[in-house]
């Protein structure tokens, strides 16, 4: 069995179809490009994969997850228990109600939340090496920089880190539209912080949605079209205006 599994999946929001009857299977280690035009349902198949229905949302079909029970027929605490091994970056960053919160008490807050558990020493000294790591020692952005006070780009960085980077034990990453609105250069570190992610988990299933051709480590491309979800088993061409990717997919 494939670690992702959709099979027969149709989501209607009130009487009008958005995915209908798709079946596809996705495995480990695959990196898998998101496809579609506006509306035509990427980031809600994406929640549907996470068990997260909006109102007004009805899914019916199967959803399996490494072997798992139903997805969509899945009651919240076994939901919680498969959602503790995903990480999930969502389309829009929402900090302007973020007050005096600093960056490293989000990322903290990030922590315990998937944890499920008071954070330790060793917790938080992780997370000083993780933002060491993905942050240039040059960037005017530091752990105690509020984050509401950050630019667009910034912004979007600390949420990598927070919902992606800390995701230890986690076996799929489900990454949606990371790049919107965002400068050249940001675009490019991102770009390279979600490789050095592929790579520390090689056996993780990375989906993306992006309208930016960047990623050089795609090797699936899944696109919606009509309400069906194609799969092609090939990667993509990049933009040339980013510049030439290293052998191991990082631009510099």
């Amino acid at each position: 069995m494939s670690f992702l599994e959709v099979r027969d999946l149709s989501i209607k929001h009130s009487d009008t179809s958005i995915i209908s009857e798709a079946s596809f299977s996705l495995d480990k280690g695959d990196v898998v490009l998101l496809e579609g035009s506006n509306g035509t349902g990427k980031t809600t198949l994406l929640r549907a994969l996470l068990g997260i229905l909006g109102t007004g949302i009805k899914c019916n079909g199967q959803v399996i997850i490494d072997g798992s029970e139903n997805v969509i027929t899945m009651k919240e605490n076994e939901l919680l228990r498969i959602r503790s091994k995903i990480g999930y970056l969502e389309q829009k960053d929402n900090y302007d109600m973020y007050y005096g919160i600093s960056v490293k008490e989000v990322l903290a807050d990030s922590l315990e939340a998937y944890k499920n558990a008071r954070l330790t020493k060793d917790d938080y000294s992780r997370i000083e090496e993780v933002f060491d790591k993905y942050i240039p020692s040059e960037a005017k952005l530091s752990l105690k920089s509020k984050v509401n006070k950050l630019s667009g780009g910034q912004q979007r960085i600390v949420s990598i880190i927070a919902s992606l980077c800390l995701r230890t034990d986690a076996k799929f990453f489900i990454i949606d539209e990371p790049l919107n609105n965002l400068d050249i250069n940001t675009i490019v570190h991102i770009s390279n912080i979600l490789n050095s992610i592929r790579i520390e988990n090689p056996e993780a299933l990375f989906i993306i949605v992006s309208h930016c051709k960047i990623f050089p480590f795609i090797n699936k491309v899944a696109t919606i079209n009509d309400g069906k979800v194609e799969i092609s088993n090939t990667g993509i061409v990049c933009n040339a205006c980013f510049g030439v990717p290293d052998e191991n997919g990082f631009y510099k």
